[in-house]
């Protein structure tokens, strides 16, 4: 049985009021299966188990299932909602570091504004038993929204898709900005003291607290400086060096085109 857990029950109508378009993939076998298939639920219950807290009761409106029919494993997916010429949310998740999420082939999951979920356990997410947050802000009242997926990585890391939305040069940047950072700060270790280290991390870091630059490298440079202050500031100036360096010696994936 589903059981809608706590639902806020006037943001889940108008949301399942919304009309949500699945525009047809153009990656050869990446299918989409959307909220006014009946095979959904049943898929989302496989996914997901049949519990429906408040966030991914107010989300499923918006949400797609994903089924890789290809041979290979799908490592990112730029899943992106749009009304008309306007972008609602451009997803771009990535699952590069952690080999183990990436989608296998014949495998369905569901993607949902809050990110790709293929189990019950990711289910914790929804756990603070709220709508706000989520990546839902903009679809309150968003009118008729069109979900496509325009791009996906395979684990070879070959990028294929549209790129309409600039996912390649995204997801560059989350692979290089944080190794090039964690390189300067091994390079500054041997001339520069950790004062001068930190001062310029915060420098870097502080840039976060307006909105983040729409060039991709400059707004991961800033992301991974606020990682790296949060190390030293949490663990020492032993451990910055040694998270600088577990960076670097990390095997780089593959993206290419």
């Amino acid at each position: 049985m589903i059981r809608i857990v706590g639902a806020t029950l006037l943001f889940f109508v108008r949301a399942a009021a919304q009309q949500l378009t699945v525009e047809l993939p153009a990656i050869p076998g990446i299918e989409l299966v959307g909220p006014q298939s009946p095979e959904f639920e049943t898929l989302v219950t496989q996914i997901v188990g049949p519990e429906r807290p408040m966030g991914l009761a107010a989300s499923l409106p918006f949400g797609v299932i994903i089924r890789n029919k290809t041979s290979q494993g799908i490592a990112a997916i730029d899943t992106v909602w749009t009304v008309g010429d306007q972008i609602l949310l451009n997803a771009a998740d990535q699952m590069f570091g952690r080999p183990i999420l990436f989608v296998k082939p014949d495998q369905a999951v569901l993607a949902v504004p809050a990110g790709i979920l293929q189990n019950p356990r990711q289910m914790r997410i929804f756990s603070d038993g709220r709508i706000e947050g989520h990546r839902l802000n903009n679809f309150r009242n968003p009118g008729n929204v069109t979900i496509s997926v325009d791009a996906v990585v395979f684990e070879s890391g070959q990028f294929a898709g549209g790129d309409r939305y600039g996912a390649f040069e995204r997801w560059d940047a989350q692979i290089e900005a944080p190794r090039n950072l964690a390189t300067a700060v091994l390079q500054k270790q041997s001339s520069q003291s950790i004062g001068e280290i930190a001062s310029w991390l915060e420098g870097l870091a502080a840039a976060g607290r307006r909105p983040l630059p729409a060039e991709a490298h400059a707004s991961e440079t800033i992301l991974a400086a606020v990682v790296l202050l949060g190390v030293y500031r949490g663990e020492g100036e032993a451990a910055l060096y040694s998270r600088a360096k577990g960076i670097v010696d990390a095997p780089v994936f593959p993206l290419h085109r």
